[in-house]
């Protein structure tokens, strides 16, 4: 397992004489300023936030009486570390396990770390609840001396034999590149026995419930816009429940007959090619490919900062708008070369507020996008089609209309999946006429005689072939990937991840 060290992580019970300190407060607002007077004066320096005054306990500890969701919680941490250790742009983080310990712990893996935060306003979120709360229930802002527990916890391990085989107290600040939740946070973590808080009590302040401070907001604790890191997270983790998903059908029906489609040897149907193979392009070789995989560091706060106003009218004509839209970001893109460095969000004038999904969409395909190989171009273009497929309601009806509102825009369309090698995919459309165009030169001379008029339609090819590197040249499959799949992906999708750079992809086909 994803753990520091497993070794004796259940302690004996120790009495403990230090006095615990309760800070009664009226409200959370008031808590949180308590805290803030505390570290300024030097008292405490890490604070957890808790909706109820329950014991402090690392996730992996409160399930530790139950042997199925421990060896669950292995098996996630398992293929945790290794999704993460071979996915190419992350072989940092493969070597620090303190990062995946990090990362788990965030996304809800069970892992032997108790979140704390350095700053008393993000508890303050945390131990906050809606008035709808249980009577009488108070929230709580446990308050930490890293320093003291330290010196509490040496002292101990020497003097007491019921401590010498206790591991030791860990204090982890680890910085996770890209990990904007947890930056936003400020996130630190405690690692030792699951029950050491038992042993050395934990001041508290305590308030009642009566709903969420008015800052931070639920956007500052988790950051809408993602980091590269965070996008590639969103793979593994739909994977990762839908692994689950799997588990849990079993479990409610036992008797049920599973089918499984076995894909064919290298997603080749051998039988329609000449030889029975289809090699892989040369322009998909990992080399060729590293710009397109790479993971840049950026920093949330000098990253994620400002906005862009463009002078639009949403209920233009959708082709006027998709060219107007395009216009606006391809001039901002030409005025400042850096802004490609920022998750900057675009904003409408005069209506200055996009809708939820628009928003959520546009800054998913600019957060994508910009700091992959893709031109200035193909960014403008897709964010245009962005807004002219949700100015036709693209992003909120069935599958056959949407097919139509595409073909609206593209001219006749395909509807594509694609996918990563461990399980997350998504779909997308794409004009049938441009994905065409981006197949390999040979297709014809390397299918047999009798199917050679398949090398005409693109969705007789993609039923006999869903390995892109073996169909499609690369440089051909990013422009139309960029510009078209990537646009109707974000404002449709299916599933919890959205795929940017091909470079990326082990399958794509049809659905």
């Amino acid at each position: 397992m994803l753990v520091k060290n497993q070794r004796s992580v259940e302690m004996v019970q120790v009495s403990h004489a230090l006095a615990m300190e309760i800070y009664e407060t009226k409200n959370v607002e008031e808590a949180v300023e308590l805290a803030v007077r505390f570290k300024r004066e030097g008292r405490y320096d890490w604070f957890r936030g808790q909706m109820r005054e329950w014991l402090a306990r690392p996730s992996i500890a409160r399930i530790a009486s139950d042997a199925d969701q421990l060896e669950e919680a292995e098996r996630r941490q398992c293929n945790f570390l290794h999704w993460i250790k071979r996915t190419v742009g992350l072989k940092g983080l493969g070597n620090d396990v303190d990062a995946m310990l990090a990362i788990a712990q965030h996304y809800g893996i069970p892992t032997s770390l108790l979140d704390f935060t350095t700053d008393p306003g993000v508890a303050g979120f945390f131990a906050a609840a809606h008035p709808t709360s249980e009577p009488n229930e108070r929230g709580c802002i446990y308050c930490l001396s890293t320093v003291d527990l330290k010196k509490f916890w040496t002292l101990m391990r020497r003097c007491s034999k019921a401590f010498q085989d206790a591991p030791n107290i860990d204090f982890i600040r680890v910085k996770v590149p890209n990990l904007w939740r947890l930056e936003a946070q400020h996130g630190v973590f405690l690692y030792g026995p699951s029950n050491w808080s038992e042993v050395y009590v934990l001041d508290k302040i305590v308030f009642p419930q009566t709903g969420f401070p008015s800052y931070p907001t639920k956007d500052e604790i988790y950051p809408k816009r993602k980091s590269q890191l965070e996008l590639l997270l969103d793979q593994f983790f739909m994977a990762d429940a839908l692994s689950g998903w799997f588990k849990t059908f079993r479990t409610v029906f036992p008797t049920a007959r599973v089918f499984r489609l076995k894909t064919p040897r290298n997603r080749v149907e051998a039988e329609f090619f000449v030889g029975g193979k289809l090699p892989v392009l040369s322009c998909w070789r990992p080399q060729s490919l590293q710009t397109w995989q790479a993971v840049t560091t950026e920093p949330l706060r000098a990253t994620a900062l400002g906005e862009i106003a463009l002078h639009v009218n949403l209920r233009a004509e959708p082709q006027a708008l998709r060219e107007r839209v395009a216009y606006g970001i391809r001039r901002a893109l030409e005025i400042d070369p850096t802004l490609r460095r920022k998750a900057v969000r675009w904003t409408i004038l005069p209506q200055k507020r996009l809708q939820e999904k628009l928003s959520r969409s546009l800054d998913w395909l600019w957060n994508g996008m910009r700091t992959l190989p893709y031109s200035n171009e193909d960014i403008a273009e897709a964010a245009g089609l962005c807004f002219a497929l949700h100015r036709l309601g693209f992003g909120d009806v069935e599958s056959d209309k949407a097919e139509q509102i595409a073909a609206a825009l593209l001219g006749e369309v395909v509807r594509v999946e694609f996918g990563s090698w461990e399980g997350s995919f998504a779909r997308g459309f794409a004009s049938a006429r441009d994905l065409r165009n981006a197949v390999r030169d040979d297709i014809k001379k390397r299918l047999l005689a009798r199917y050679r008029e398949d090398a005409a339609f693109i969705q007789r090819l993609l039923r006999i072939c869903s390995s892109p590197k073996r169909l499609f040249l690369f440089s051909r499959l990013t422009h139309v990937f960029g510009r078209q799949i990537i646009p109707t992906q974000v404002l449709r999708p299916e599933g919890e991840a959205s795929f940017f750079s091909p470079a990326r992809l082990d399958a794509f086909g049809l659905p």
